[in-house]
This record gives C-alpha cells, sequence and structure tokens, in this order.
C-alpha cells in the first residue's frame, strides 16, 4: 500500500542531506529532475514534490521541478494526475504540511495546483521502454522486489545510466544497491538513499535497445565503413541531451548513417522494429506509419542544415490511434565534431 512519506527516516535524510544539494549549481534555466518509477497512484511523487517546493522557497533564484511519475497502471495514473485522496492521508503528514499542499473538499484532501503542475505522470515499462535522461534523483521504492534476480542486476546499472553525475537513488526498505558498489554508495550507512559514483567510461545499461556495444556500431551503406569512437559518441550524446531540455523526454541520437546512440523516455509507442536481422538502425526500428516522411526530413535536416518538424502525424499502437509531432535537428559536422541527429518524439 502507497501513501505520503513512507518510512519517515529515510525521507528525514532526504530533506536534509539531499535535497539541499540537489538545488546546488542550478539556475533559473536548468531544470532539476526527478524520476519516480512504479509510481502507483501519486503519493511518492507529490511527497517529492513538497520537499522540492518547500526548499525552492528558500532559493533566490530557484530552477524549475519536473517530476516525471511513470508506472504501468493507466488507472492508477489517472489517479495520480487528479490528485485527491482521502481524508486518512491526515495522519501520514504534519498539521503545516497538510493545510499548505492540500485543499479539503468534503471528506477528500486535493492536492494543490503548484504540486500538480510539477508531475508529469506517464505510462512506461522499466524492462520494455528507455530510460529517462540528465535526472538528478530516481525514485525507485519497493518495486525492485517483485523483479527477479537477473532484472535486478540490470535496472541498477540502468539507473547510474539515467543520473547525472551526482545524482542520487531511493530505494525502499527491503532494496540496495550494494552489489554494484562501483556505481553507488550510500549517502548513510544503513541508509536506502545512494549516491551516483562517476565512473572512468559512461556504464550503458544492458538494455534491450542499448546493449549493443556502441563505439563499434559501423556507420549505414553510402556513408562509409568507420566506426564511431568512443569520445565522438559521448559529445554527440551530450550535445543531444542539453538540445533536449527544449524539447520533451522522448528521444533518440543517432549517427550521420541513422544508427542510434542513444535512446531516452518511453520510446515504445513509437517503434515497430523490422522483421529480418536485429538492426540499430533508426529506419529500421521507428513504427511503418512514419518511415518514410522520417527519411525524407532526415535528408532534408542534412541539406538545409536546420531543424524540420513533422506535425501531427498519426500512428496506430495498441489498437489506439495516436498523433505524434517529430522534430529533427541536425548537428554538422565542425571540425573533428561528430556530426548527427536528435529525433524527437512529441505526444
Amino acid at each position: 500500500m502507497t501513501e505520503f512519506f513512507r518510512d519517515g527516516k529515510e525521507w528525514a535524510i532526504l530533506e536534509q542531506d539531499v535535497i539541499p544539494h540537489l538545488f546546488k549549481g542550478k539556475h533559473r534555466r536548468e531544470p532539476l529532475r526527478v524520476w519516480v518509477v512504479g509510481c502507483s497512484t501519486g503519493e511518492e511523487a507529490y511527497s517529492l514534490a513538497i520537499l522540492l517546493a518547500e526548499h525552492r522557497a528558500k532559493v533566490e533564484e530557484p530552477p524549475p521541478i519536473q517530476i516525471f511519475a511513470s508506472d504501468l497502471d493507466g488507472q492508477a495514473l489517472a489517479a495520480g494526475r487528479a490528485g485527491r485522496y482521502s481524508d486518512s492521508i491526515a495522519r501520514q503528514m504534519t498539521p503545516e504540511r497538510l493545510a499548505r499542499w492540500f485543499v479539503k473538499e468534503g471528506d477528500t484532501y486535493c492536492v494543490v495546483k503548484e504540486l500538480r503542475e510539477m508531475c508529469i505522470f506517464s505510462q512506461h515499462s522499466l524492462i520494455k521502454d528507455a530510460p529517462f535522461s540528465r535526472l538528478d534523483l530516481v525514485s525507485c521504492r519497493n518495486l525492485l522486489i517483485y523483479l527477479d534476480a537477473e532484472l535486478q542486476e540490470k535496472v541498477i546499472p540502468l539507473f547510474h545510466f539515467a543520473l547525472r553525475p551526482g545524482g542520487f537513488l531511493f530505494l525502499g526498505n527491503s532494496e540496495n544497491a550494494s552489489r554494484h558498489q562501483n556505481l553507488f554508495v550510500p549517502v548513510e550507512p544503513r541508509s536506502r538513499i545512494f549516491r551516483r559514483l562517476d565512473t572512468a567510461t559512461r556504464v550503458f545499461p544492458d538494455f534491450p535497445f542499448t546493449s549493443v556495444d556502441r563505439p563499434r556500431i559501423a556507420r549505414s551503406a553510402g556513408h562509409g565503413a568507420s566506426m564511431i569512437q568512443p569520445t565522438a559518441a559521448r559529445d554527440l550524446t551530450r550535445w543531444a541531451e542539453h538540445a533536449m531540455e527544449r524539447h520533451n523526454p522522448a528521444f533518440v541520437v543517432i549517427d550521420e548513417g541513422h544508427n542510434v546512440l542513444h535512446f531516452s523516455g518511453p520510446m515504445g509507442r513509437f517503434l515497430a522494429p523490422a522483421s529480418g536481422a536485429a538492426s540499430l538502425n533508426l529506419l529500421q526500428l521507428v513504427h511503418p506509419a512514419l518511415r518514410a516522411e522520417l527519411r525524407n526530413a532526415l535528408s532534408r535536416a542534412a541539406v538545409e542544415e536546420h531543424s524540420v518538424e513533422l506535425p501531427g502525424r498519426e500512428l496506430g499502437t495498441n489498437g489506439q490511434r495516436l498523433r505524434v509531432n517529430l522534430i529533427i535537428e541536425p548537428r554538422l559536422a565542425v571540425s573533428d565534431r561528430q556530426p548527427g541527429f536528435l529525433v524527437v518524439f512529441k505526444d
């Protein structure tokens, strides 16, 4: 059962030691980004929103706050977006917080608009969909215990990959990252809050779409047989991640041969790989309804040397119709800079 500020000791450490650190070095144009995995009906996401909003009030020029709350359960997500809870939540927080962050309506409490606007609730599979990226904090509490040991071993590196340097991972009381001591260290002994450790090279998670050794990805036919060097690929990905701050979490980074270097955000709806040999070429992975127009847009972006947008494209997925805007942003070859593209998918 989910509730507000569950396991009070861990939340106290988060409030006192972690939240202030998240704001350090941030400015008004650099979002503070949080991912709540398995958010259920939203109590954990709003608990984090309360702590962040309370600390934001103490900062002279605070950054914008983005909380991505994801779950597989559509009904739970709808309840989280509504932000309406029974009056039993009065026992889960102080009267001051209840009065500041909720409006009493009959025998229910509704989360104030300020907090609801911080939180984006979206359907996402931790196993199938690419992770959100450039995060300051990942909260995944009491979800790993439902995964088998093999999946647990894969998920922790995935969180390391999704976090910014120095970011934090918040786990449940029955979960631990101690088997990955090269990736995370607890902020306090026996705490379930962990700080991300920097690694000599970026650790790519063993993810369905990202298990290929990227430095060995060859460019597609027509672009020669040279390999992308690790430094160039990381540089191209960093460029795309900064560009993404203007857009939306669902995007891919591809090289000039259209081979995928990096996925981010809930991409599953936009992909339908072609049958045959496995490929990381985006034009083989993307939904068939988008392939022809995406191919033309990539060519236009490369020739015209500026962004191309395809608004309102429609595709069918899981028996439903989905409208998506595509944004293709080219990165031109300058000096020794790795050329490529950022492809953004916006509902």
